[in-house]
């Protein structure tokens, strides 16, 4: 039996941590929020007797499995914002996910809409791999919830079946991550990059693993900028302006980068990470292969 709690792990924003008995009042605040039930359950704010429950369960998870969820702790306040971590709760589902280490992420309405959830879970998924490394990892996202099932496809969630639970059609999600060949295939893609796909914080975003790659350059096309407003896009790169490429009349012009190999899941990563301005399409590169490559659309 682990007899164990939550460890202490922190985010630039965020400390996740086990939960203190004196903070229940604040737990069931949250929990009582519309903003925060409408996708779960039947949608309705939970009563107080049922958050109590939930937050007793907490304890339990990580005293008889190893792992449960972590306190959200706004490092900036000090004060409680939500909660996140794993659980196996035995669900009479099918397929099952019984066994697995199933995801799950709740933050109040203020803290919503500022990327805490993907900051926590980022950090919470490289301790399960670290230390549930065989263990699989799974999520439940109501279909409507757009906004989760968002975040969860940039973790590296991808459906794997539907079911309905608690009056309820629900999506099942199972987690794409380095080193499991039937989940990521051979890295047998080449791709491209010009641009902000370079940057160590996107690939550990959009791919979970650091590329290595090769120069080369695209000839014939010339590079211009482009200002971003997605603020997703925005918070992973920590760029305003991203480098575009077009055709170029001038055919000594070239366009200098790096060209990577990856997997077909992380090819589908990328294209969730480039906004509608860009178009995939394949070019010969200057060293004589063929390459994907985000270009202007």
């Amino acid at each position: 039996m682990p007899d164990t709690e939550a460890p202490t792990l922190e985010t630039a924003r965020l400390k996740l941590r086990a939960f203190r008995f004196d903070e229940f009042e604040a737990y069931a605040a949250i929990w009582a929020e519309p903003a925060v039930t409408r996708f779960i359950g039947g949608g309705d704010p939970m009563p107080k007797e049922v958050a109590w429950s939930r937050f007793l369960r907490h304890v339990g998870m990580w005293h008889y499995l190893g792992f449960g969820y972590f306190a959200l702790e706004d490092k900036a306040s000090g004060t409680l914002i939500g909660a996140a971590g794993f659980q196996d709760l035995r669900r009479d589902l099918t397929p099952s996910l019984e066994g697995t280490l199933e995801a799950g992420w709740v933050l109040c309405g203020a803290a919503q809409g500022k990327g805490l959830v993907e900051e926590a879970m980022r950090v919470l998924l490289a301790w399960a791999d670290e230390h549930f490394p065989a263990r699989r990892q799974t999520c439940i996202i109501r279909p409507d919830h757009a906004a989760s099932i968002h975040v969860a496809k940039k973790l590296g969630f991808v459906e794997f079946g539907r079911a309905d639970y608690a009056a309820h059609q629900v999506v099942l999600f199972e987690r794409r991550h380095q080193g499991d060949e039937n989940m990521t295939g051979e890295a047998s893609i080449n791709l491209f990059s010009y641009g902000t796909l370079q940057l160590d914080s996107v690939q550990l975003s959009s791919f979970g693993r650091l590329l290595e790659g090769a120069d080369d350059a695209m000839p014939g096309w010339r590079k211009d900028w482009l200002e971003i407003t997605d603020p997703d896009v925005l918070k992973t790169s920590g760029e305003r302006f991203h480098p575009v490429v077009s055709p170029s009349a001038n055919a000594a012009d070239a366009v200098a980068g790096k060209v990577f190999r990856i997997t077909p899941a992380e090819l589908e990563a990328a294209d969730r990470y480039e906004v509608a301005d860009y178009k995939r399409i394949e070019v010969a590169l200057q060293s004589g292969i063929t390459a994907w490559v985000y270009v202007k659309a």
